[in-house]
């Protein structure tokens, strides 16, 4: 008996010493790889999730992890990729402000990332569809037609600001008079 609440002991101890870390999250990785397979296998389990309820503390414990990893890790070529991904988890979650700063670190420090263009304009969308910041969506889909102005989604972005603002019913009755034979007349 006693032996096994000194193997219990020493199991516990062990697991808290190999998953501990100055983030203050409990996780500490030995290696990139070992981080990457965790942000890997976590992005799996968020994906795989049986019902459509999303674990809230395990998706921003994969967003933190991933900026983590991306501060440490700078020039590493999956910084990126983890940074854009940890800017749609946390929009899934409803923190929208995390997913704009996390989507505009992606463009601005890796403009060649092939995701650029996408991270700007969903910066622009995040603001548009889920805050209604009209400005800020108007100044991001701007953003996007200036800075990637061969990119497919620019023109998105330009039939998106010419909509911006107005309600459904108002885009409703501008089709309905563009459909009338005499032009809504």
């Amino acid at each position: 008996m006693r032996g096994r609440i000194v193997f219990f002991a020493l199991c516990s101890f062990v697991m808290w010493h190999a998953c501990t870390d100055s983030n203050g999250d409990g996780l500490k990785f030995d290696s990139r790889s070992e981080w990457i397979a965790w942000l890997e296998a976590t992005a799996e389990q968020m994906a795989d999730a049986k019902s459509m309820k999303i674990d809230t503390a395990l998706a921003l414990q994969y967003v933190a992890q991933a900026s983590a990893f991306a501060e440490k890790y700078p020039q590493d070529s999956m910084s990126a990729l983890l940074l854009f991904r940890a800017a749609d988890v946390a929009r899934g979650v409803g923190e929208y402000g995390k997913a704009i700063q996390l989507w505009g670190q992606v463009w601005r420090t890796y403009p060649d990332f092939k995701l650029a263009p996408d991270a700007l304009f969903l910066q622009a969308f995040t603001f548009d569809n889920d805050l209604k910041d009209v400005e800020e969506a108007r100044k991001y889909y701007q953003k996007v037609i200036a800075h990637f102005p061969n990119h497919p989604l620019t023109g998105q972005a330009e039939q998106l600001l010419k909509v911006l603002g107005k309600s459904p019913e108002e885009l409703v009755r501008k089709f309905q008079q563009q459909q009338s034979p005499d032009g809504g007349r």
